[in-house]
């Protein structure tokens, strides 16, 4: 009689199919990750009424210039605002045209001009 470690009805998992599986994972996160940061840039850009991602980092790498606590607290702000509006499921087109980060930014930099100055960066 046979065992019922060799009868069973799935066929065995390879190795590349395992790999197949991770390298679907990856990809799926690392889409996630860029579509955050995607947003995020374009969240950026919609302070100033500009729906592009470029416009937001060269307003970012500004701020930079400027005051890169500003930009450390701006940049945290709308992101933080864009992973809160993609995980609680709100609108996925207004999240990838910035709608939901812009006031994060906004918050970011309040946050560093009349914030505690004690807050580490």
């Amino acid at each position: 009689p046979q065992s019922a470690f060799f009868s069973s009805s799935s066929p065995p998992k390879s190795e590349q199919d395992d790999d197949k599986t991770k390298t679907k994972q990856n990809t799926s996160i690392t889409a996630t990750n860029k579509s955050v940061i995607d947003a995020t840039t374009t969240s950026l850009g919609q302070v100033i009424f500009l729906n592009s991602s470029k416009s937001g980092t060269a307003i970012l790498a500004s701020l930079a210039i400027g005051d890169p606590t500003l930009a450390v607290y701006a940049g945290l702000g709308a992101y933080t605002a864009t992973l809160t509006a993609q995980s609680i499921g709100l609108n996925e087109q207004s999240c990838r045209d910035g709608l939901f980060g812009y006031n994060g930014a906004l918050i970011g930099c309040v946050t560093s001009v009349f914030g505690p100055s004690f807050v580490p960066v």
